[in-house]
């Protein structure tokens, strides 16, 4: 263990074991050219860390001064970064990847081929780029772009990009014959603008989400993507431009060729939707949300669906 600042300067040579950097002083500590077969720790909370040596085993940063870790070097192990406001640079190669294990914001910049997040956290990546991120809890990204898919069951949020937003319109009982079959359900009725079409991007997925209160009744994705998804908002209704619509029917199964809806099962008069959501996700990143917590029009009549349809009369023993 090293509880100074100072530089540990290998010479081209290799040393075998742990090392500890952990010191109050400040100033800069580098871990000069040459390998360390072991593990190395960075906790020096008022000294910059710049590695330029080949590192065998893990390195965990702990606590770095204006919280930067610069790597010049390789680090073949895990890293694994717990500083709750950490900068880490990255000019060499990291063999098996960032973890960030932090609830603070974390500032990448240069290339990491792999970061991994293991609690909820926000990453900047003004000046950085990622090329796979695991997110296995909650993160947001902002300051860039997340151009290749994201894996994990943690949501991620991309913040300061450009991106369309859905508008939602109304949300209605509707009639709706399909050949021999006859279905009453809530249609979702949603327009996207020009303006709005031209900030499609590679990547991009549409989400409907019919809402009760904060729980998610079903869902309903759009099989087109990227720029595409503008060829299914091309309707007009009453003088307005750009409509799109998709449809629930509840405890029973509607296919659409546009739209893949999850199944909406054991629904009863008490499960009546309270709200939508509509999300644009890039490459598996949320980058636009659009709420509506308006009441269900139940008196919404058109062409096809002459007759207005009460939320509750989906339930009678005999359908209208």
């Amino acid at each position: 263990m090293i509880t100074r600042k100072l530089d540990l300067n290998l010479n081209g040579k290799t040393l075998t074991g742990n090392v500890t950097f952990t010191t109050t002083e400040s100033g800069t500590i580098t871990l000069g050219a040459g390998t360390l077969a072991g593990n190395l720790t960075v906790n020096t909370p008022n000294v910059s860390f710049v590695n330029n040596a080949t590192v065998t085993g893990t390195t965990t940063i702990t606590d770095v001064a204006s919280s930067t870790f610069t790597n010049n070097g390789i680090l073949t192990g895990g890293v694994t970064v717990t500083d709750n406001n950490a900068r880490i640079v990255n000019n060499g190669t990291l063999t098996a990847g960032l973890t960030v294990n932090t609830p603070g914001t974390v500032k990448l910049e240069g290339t990491f081929s792999s970061v991994i997040v293991s609690q909820t956290t926000t990453i900047d990546l003004t000046g950085g780029t990622i090329t796979a991120l695991t997110a296995n809890a909650p993160v947001v990204v902002q300051g860039g772009a997340i151009t290749t898919p994201v894996s994990g069951t943690g949501a991620v949020t991309q913040n300061n990009v450009v991106a369309p937003t859905v508008k939602i319109e109304d949300y209605v009982t509707l009639k709706v014959v399909k050949g021999t079959d006859t279905f009453y359900g809530v249609q979702v009725r949603m327009t996207l603008s020009d303006a709005e079409k031209d900030k499609l991007a590679n990547g991009d997925t549409l989400k409907v989400s019919l809402l009760k209160g904060s729980s998610v009744l079903a869902t309903s994705t759009l099989i087109n993507t990227g720029t595409s998804i503008a060829d299914k908002f091309v309707n007009v209704f009453d003088g307005v431009t750009g409509y799109g619509s998709t449809y629930f029917t509840p405890n029973k199964t509607y296919t659409s060729s546009s739209w893949n809806t999850t199944s909406w099962t054991n629904v009863t008069a008490a499960d009546k939707p309270t709200g939508v959501k509509v999300e644009v996700f890039r490459n598996g990143a949320l980058v636009s949300t659009s709420t509506s917590s308006a009441a269900l029009n139940e008196q919404f009549v058109d062409a096809d669906s002459p007759d207005q349809i009460s939320w509750d009369s989906l339930f009678t023993p005999v359908q209208p």
